[in-house]
């Protein structure tokens, strides 16, 4: 797994893409990314199958499918 990123290079990337921010606005930006990473780092902990995409588990009437 990588690194967590962190404030300084988080800026760089915002900078990097153009974004103009307030120090506030950064603020609540790097603090949501946070947890992304957390999110991204619990998806790929563990291999997944197809049928761990929840638009598997419904089953469609045949009639829709034509």
């Amino acid at each position: 797994m990588s690194k967590p990123l962190s404030r300084q290079e988080f800026t760089s990337f915002v900078t990097r893409a153009g974004l103009s921010c307030s120090e506030e606005e950064l603020d609540g930006f790097f603090e949501a990314y946070g947890h992304i990473e957390t999110m991204m780092r619990r998806l790929r902990s563990q291999p997944r199958s197809i049928m761990n995409e929840p638009a598997m588990i419904f089953a469609h009437p045949l009639e829709t499918l034509s």
